[in-house]
């Protein structure tokens, strides 16, 4: 299967509108994608993956997740005997 370059820029930007959240852009940028060869499982991975990317940045961003902020939930959820 032969797929453009410019479908592979549009999957880019599909992935960084699924991120955005903006609708229209996510449209446009899938018909250009399904129209290069993508099947609609392959264009909702891909989205999936940028989601979860993304949602990987945020939490390593955070600076609230510190270590020692996480220890007492570590420890909340720890069986008790």
């Amino acid at each position: 299967m032969f797929f453009s370059l410019i479908a592979e820029f549009e999957l880019f930007a599909l992935a960084v509108s699924a991120i955005n959240g903006c609708e229209m852009c996510i449209r446009a940028h899938e018909q250009v994608v399904r129209d290069g060869g993508l099947s609609e499982d392959q264009v909702h991975d891909a989205a999936r993956i940028a989601a979860t990317i993304y949602a990987a940045a945020v939490a390593l961003e955070m600076p609230e997740l510190s270590a020692a902020t996480l220890e007492p939930v570590a420890n909340e959820a720890s069986p008790r005997m």
